[in-house]
């Protein structure tokens, strides 16, 4: 088992192209799901701090496991995706302020 931690930087860009950090993403976590669940083009860009090895879940396989849940279970998740969504537009206009601010 290796003891090294691998982490990807989360970014979103400002209304002026400027790139915000929104998190770190760090082993075992998923990137792009908001992006699947709600139908949308990628909100963010995903850097790797280093050599990293990822696994590609195959769109077909994920609407397959997700379609074979009860339909409430898929709008529960476009739910939270979409409020995920909010916070996290509000969240890097505040940075860009805070940012702005000290410049």
């Amino acid at each position: 088992v290796s003891q090294s931690r691998y982490y990807l930087e989360f970014a979103k860009r400002d209304k002026s192209g400027k790139e915000i950090l929104v998190c770190n993403v760090g082993p075992g976590e998923i990137v792009g799901e908001m992006g699947f669940l709600l139908k949308k083009s990628r909100s963010a860009s995903v850097i790797a701090s280093q050599d990293s090895s990822l696994i590609l879940i195959p769109k077909e396989k994920f609407e397959e496991i997700i379609n074979g849940q009860p339909k409430w279970f898929k709008v529960l998740f476009e739910t939270i995706a979409t409020r995920l969504e909010e916070t996290t537009t509000l969240l890097v206009e505040e940075r860009t302020r805070k940012s702005n601010s000290n410049n």
